[in-house]
C-alpha cells in the first residue's frame, strides 16, 4: 500500500481534478527551467503558493511548516550551488526548488493517491501504443510525489520520539531508525508492485 498524506477537504483545490493539477506541476517545472523566466515567475509562484495554502484550507502555518520540512532540500540546493554560481543565481535556483517542492505538496494534501494515479495514466495512456507501460509510469511518478512529503513525516516521526526519549545520542540516534523505516517501507511497497507484476 501507498502510503498517504491526503487531508480530507472540500476546497477548491479538493475539488480540482488531479489531471489539472498535475499539468499545473509540469507546466511550472517547464516555465521555472526558462533562464528569462526565473525571476518574473518567482516573483508570481512563491506568494501564489502561501495563497493556495491558506485558501484550500490548510493554512500558512501548514505552508511555513511545509517549508521548514523541506530545509534539507534547501541545504543540498544551496551547498550544490554555492560555491560554482552567483549568489543571486544560487538563490532564484532555491527558490525555484522549494515552490516546486510546495506545490508537490499540495498536490499530495489535496488529492488521494488513488486520483493521482488516475490522472495520470490518463494522461499517458497515449503512450501504451508505443508499447510503453502508462500504469508502471504512473505508479513511479505517483510515489515519487509522495516520496519526499512521506520521508519529512518519518524524519518528524522519528525525532520526536528521539525527543521524548531525552534526545541523547546525537543525530545517529534518529538517523538510524529514518533509514530502517525508508527501507522498510520501500521493500513492502516493492514487493507489493512484484505481486501485482509492475
Amino acid at each position: 500500500m501507498i502510503a498517504s498524506l491526503y487531508r480530507p477537504g472540500d476546497s477548491w483545490l479538493h475539488r480540482c481534478p488531479a489531471i489539472w493539477k498535475l499539468l499545473t506541476l509540469v507546466i511550472t517545472g517547464i516555465c521555472m527551467a526558462l533562464p528569462f523566466g526565473r525571476w518574473w515567475f518567482i516573483g508570481v509562484l512563491t506568494p501564489a503558493c502561501a495563497i493556495a495554502f491558506v485558501s484550500a484550507g490548510f493554512g500558512f502555518k501548514e505552508y511555513l511548516r511545509q517549508i521548514w520540512m523541506a530545509r534539507w532540500v534547501i541545504a543540498f540546493t544551496v551547498l550544490a550551488q554555492v560555491f560554482f554560481q552567483p549568489w543571486p543565481r544560487t538563490v532564484a535556483n532555491t527558490v525555484r526548488v522549494l515552490d516546486l517542492v510546495l506545490l508537490a505538496a499540495l498536490i499530495t494534501l489535496s488529492t488521494p493517491v488513488s486520483e493521482l494515479l488516475d490522472g495520470m495514466l490518463h494522461a499517458l495512456r497515449p503512450l501504451d501504443a508505443l508499447g510503453i507501460r502508462s500504469d508502471s509510469i504512473a505508479l513511479v511518478a505517483a510515489i515519487t510525489m509522495n516520496a519526499i512529503p512521506l520521508v519529512n513525516a518519518n524524519m518528524r516521526a522519528v525525532r520526536e520520539a528521539h525527543a521524548a526519549r531525552g534526545g541523547r545520542g546525537g543525530i545517529m540516534a534518529w538517523a538510524v531508525p529514518l533509514l530502517v523505516i525508508s527501507l522498510k517501507q520501500a521493500n513492502e511497497l516493492a514487493a507489493a508492485m512484484d505481486a501485482r507484476g509492475l
